[in-house]
């Protein structure tokens, strides 16, 4: 498991790129063996994120975001925020992350445009 330090570092880079829209650097803060569990579906693997990530980033556009709370323990964080786009509104999205080492082995989202 990550030490606080490394789970900060790794979810402020994540941050970063998703509000830059680069999908490789998205990519990059996850394990290559990563799972992303939403509402409806699982996503494996780089190859499984790159599409899901690719059909978020495209659905986004104009993307206004505010982190509302985001609580950081030894490899887990627990992120809520708000957002809009051109897409549409989200009034509360929530997104937990397991950290080990370097980079993001699973993650969780709820919510929606």
């Amino acid at each position: 498991m990550a030490t606080l330090e490394q789970t900060q570092a790794v979810l402020t880079r994540n941050g970063a790129a998703f509000a830059s829209g680069n999908l490789d650097a998205i990519l990059a803060n996850y394990a290559d063996n990563a799972v992303m569990v939403r509402p409806g579906r699982t996503y494996r693997g780089h190859a499984e994120l790159r599409e899901m990530f690719s059909a978020v980033l495209a659905n986004l556009g104009d993307l206004n975001s505010s982190i509302t709370s985001l609580s950081v323990a030894e490899g887990i964080g627990l992120m809520t925020w708000t957002a809009t786009s051109a897409s549409g509104r989200v009034l509360q999205g929530v997104d937990t992350f397991v950290v080990a080492g370097d980079r993001i082995v699973a993650q969780t989202y709820c919510g929606g445009l």
